[in-house]
C-alpha cells in the first residue's frame, strides 16, 4: 500500500504541484515525474524504518504519510530546479525535519505506536576470539630476570 498518492499531494500543495511538476500546460501535471518522486520518498522512508519496523506498514500511520509528502515535495522541487537553483527554504527545512524524524523512528527514540510491530532481530552467529600464547610463564617475570642482569 503506497504511503501517498498524486491526489494527496495535489490536495496538500495545490498549485505548487502544477508549478513543480507541470507538463507545460498550466492545468496538467507530469504524472510520471510525480510518481517517481513518490516512489523515491517511499524508498527513503522504508530504508530508515526497515531498521526497526516490519514492512510494509499497512495502513501507514499519519506521521509516515506526512513525512512521505514532505520528502516527495522536496524531491520534486529538486528535480524542477535541475540542481541549478535553490529549493525554497521551507521545503528544504521540512525535508531536513523529515529525515531527522525518520532517524528517530529508526533508532527508537520515537515510535509509530503500538499498532506497528518492531522487528526482532535474531542471529545464529557466534563470535569467538583466540589470543596469542602468553609471553611469560605462570611464575611471572622472575625466571627471566636472571638472564638479563649485568
Amino acid at each position: 500500500m503506497p504511503y501517498i498518492t498524486i491526489d494527496n499531494l495535489l490536495t496538500r500543495y495545490g498549485d505548487e504541484m502544477v508549478d513543480i511538476a507541470g507538463s507545460g500546460d498550466p492545468r496538467v501535471i507530469n504524472e510520471d515525474k510525480v510518481t517517481l518522486a513518490i516512489a523515491n520518498a517511499e524508498a527513503e522512508i522504508d530504508a530508515y524504518l526497515a531498521q526497526r519496523y516490519e514492512l510494509p506498514l499497512s495502513p501507514p500511520p499519519q506521521v509516515v504519510i506526512d513525512l512521505a509528502a514532505d520528502i516527495a515535495r522536496y524531491k520534486l522541487r529538486d528535480t524542477a530546479e535541475n540542481g541549478g537553483g535553490e529549493i525554497a527554504e521551507v521545503v528544504s527545512q521540512r525535508y531536513a525535519d523529515a529525515t531527522r524524524r525518520l532517524q528517530a523512528l529508526a533508532t527508537g527514540t520515537q515510535s509509530l505506536g503500538s499498532g506497528y510491530p518492531i522487528q526482532t532481530h535474531t542471529s545464529s552467529l557466534r563470535v569467538a576470539a583466540k589470543g596469542q600464547e602468553a609471553v611469560f610463564a605462570d611464575g611471572g617475570i622472575r625466571p627471566y630476570q636472571r638472564r638479563f642482569t649485568v
